[in-house]
């Protein structure tokens, strides 16, 4: 048995919302509010997810396995062509290089600060992301990408 409400990740045309029982909310500090127990660090994978969520709706997917994703990475790289010519519109991971996959964590609780890593889902460059629990402020950084040789 969990000690959380029901809690629905949805979205309509006012932008991304979280529904926990029948109340619809809008910000990770209403969320915190309702349901302070999400907080617990048993529920961290649960809380990065609704604070992607909530932040940016489906435009970024949680990293929660870093290996996975260094993996997606790479094949997604393997299979574009570096010779052929640049089209507009048209983005290519070779064109901007690979981050440090050892710095890609899973999602964890440090203080009140959680820290997650999460992928653009239209280009897919990934973001170190922070959000501070106290205020609900979200924070995306773009990872460093170095071009290989």
């Amino acid at each position: 048995m969990t000690d959380l409400p029901p809690i629905e990740r949805t979205q309509d045309e006012k932008g991304p919302l979280v529904q926990v029982g029948d109340t619809e909310m809008r910000s990770f500090a209403e969320l915190l509010k309702a349901a302070p127990q999400i907080a617990d660090p048993k529920y961290v994978q649960g809380l990065a997810y609704l604070a992607n969520h909530l932040s940016y709706g489906f435009d970024y997917s949680v990293i929660d396995s870093p290996g996975d994703f260094e993996e997606e990475y790479r094949a997604r790289m393997a299979q574009e062509d570096a010779t052929a010519p640049m089209v507009p519109g048209v983005v290519r991971l070779i064109d901007y290089g690979v981050p440090d996959f050892a710095e890609v964590a899973p999602p964890a609780l440090e203080g009140d600060t959680l820290r997650f890593f999460a992928v653009a889902s239209t280009l897919g460059f990934p973001y170190a992301v922070t959000v501070n629990l106290a205020s609900g402020d979200t924070d995306y950084a773009p990872m460093t990408l170095t071009r290989q040789a």
